[in-house]
């Protein structure tokens, strides 16, 4: 079997560099939702679908439900939903594959307080026994290691800046009391960091004119613990995260800077990643324009981040959606089954693992160099087991090749033992295709 790093140097030396950079891309659907900031979006897992309710254009407040597939907004006309309203928080609960929506307000009520689920079909309110005391703009994330809705901070009536930290168990709310907390803040970046399992928290404004920050912190559940980057993105708020699954890091773009007046509203439209501990500014070929107020959300399984809408200053609204990631996806096909359902015994000897390409989402049989990577997840010492690549047609008689316009990587299973394992497929140093399968 090839050197991995033999072959890592000689795929980077035939790529072309159109390939080796993750870069924001416009979609243009043929029908979208009208721009409204802020725009609150949540995605889907079981159903494959980016969600997005309510937001304000101007002095009208919506109420509408859509749903992004990846190519197209369709709006949801569900018999049952939340107001009106914008500046609430919406999270999936993966435990109870649900999107849970919180707080907001309105032109006539300034701060709800309620709770709703969507199920893909309709809204449902509940009715817990205790809930947070109403506001707009808090920050929210959904913790999946503990299987609850972190909410935190946000703003209330006279300019009440919050500090308090509450977490959604699927039935009722419960406040926490940490040891450390970030300060009183509104309009809060928050993502869940899958790799790191932990909700990280940035920026947001405080109760003064100036009071924005640009400071990091983690929740591990029980407690914030401040995060100290030797890098950071500046002071901001209105700002969005979200987890990227293909870089495995969360990814921040945008915001209102600061110090702040009416004129630089909006005036941000860097990229930024956090690994978990430090920021690294990204160059994208091609980017959103400068904005604060717009909806992000970690499609994975399209291996892509959405963004839709925003404002610039009080003067712009937008209503593009962009996608963050490669223009390739792969998808795994038999005999590994894309839901990871897959068991194998080991002494068979080889499992083919078989991937397809879509490029821009269109099938494509034009398959250019990649690296595939196989991971054990349990059953033994976790970590990286080989990594094999194909670089040109020449290499179609090795291990990995390209045959009947996918790719083909024969596994051999024989030396590594009962467990689980994750296929990676990388193009271009990014990862554009995930698949899991157990050995027994």
């Amino acid at each position: 079997m090839k050197s991995w790093r033999v072959l890592t140097a000689v795929l980077l030396a035939v790529v072309s560099p159109s390939l080796a950079q993750e870069t924001w891309t416009q979609k243009f659907p043929t029908q979208s939702p009208p721009g409204s900031s802020p725009a609150r979006m949540a995605y889907d897992s079981a159903r494959q679908q980016v969600v997005l309710f309510g937001g304000i254009n101007g002095s009208t407040f919506s109420g509408d439900t859509w749903v992004w597939d990846g190519s197209t907004w369709t709006q949801k006309f569900p018999a049952t939903h939340p107001s009106a309203r914008c500046c609430h928080v919406m999270v999936y609960d993966s435990a109870r594959s649900e999107v849970v929506l919180f707080g907001g307000n309105d032109s006539s009520t300034p701060y709800f307080n309620d709770t709703w689920v969507w199920d893909g079909t309709n809204w449902t309110q509940r009715f817990p026994a205790s809930s947070p005391p109403g506001r707009a703009s808090p920050g929210g994330a959904y913790d999946a290691l503990h299987s609850q809705f972190v909410l935190f901070g946000g703003v209330q009536f006279s300019a009440i800046f919050l500090g308090d930290t509450w977490v959604w168990d699927g039935s009722n709310w419960t406040q926490k009391f940490p040891a450390h907390s970030p300060s009183a803040r509104t309009d809060i970046a928050m993502a869940y960091d899958t790799a790191r399992q932990q909700v990280v928290l940035f920026s947001g404004g405080g109760p003064c004119i100036g009071c924005t920050n640009n400071d990091t912190w983690g929740w591990d559940g029980t407690d914030w613990t401040q995060k100290f980057p030797s890098t950071s993105p500046a002071p901001r708020y209105g700002s969005n995260m979200a987890y990227d699954t293909a870089g495995q890091q969360v990814l921040l773009f945008g915001g209102n800077g600061a110090p702040c007046t009416p004129a630089c509203l909006g005036n941000l439209g860097d990229t930024w990643t956090w690994d978990g501990t430090n920021w690294t500014q990204r160059f994208p070929l091609s980017s959103p324009a400068g904005r604060a107020g717009h909806g992000m959300a970690g499609d994975t399984a399209r291996l892509q981040v959405v963004l839709f809408s925003g404002a610039l200053a009080f003067s712009t609204l937008y209503d593009d959606t962009w996608v963050w990631g490669t223009p390739f996806a792969a998808q795994v096909q038999p005999p590994i089954n894309a839901d990871g359902s897959s068991v194998f015994n080991s002494k068979r000897g080889v499992v083919p693992v078989k991937f397809t390409l879509t490029k821009d989402g269109s099938p494509t049989c034009d398959l250019p160099s990649a690296t595939i990577s196989l991971f054990r997840t349990s059953g033994g010492t976790p970590g990286m087991v080989n990594e094999d690549s194909y670089t040109m047609p020449a290499d179609n008689g090795s291990n990995f090749r390209v045959s009947d316009c996918q790719y083909v990587y024969n596994l051999g299973t024989s030396f590594l033992g009962a467990g689980t394992y994750q296929v990676k497929i990388s193009i271009g140093g990014a990862v554009v295709g995930t698949a899991s399968f157990g050995l027994d």
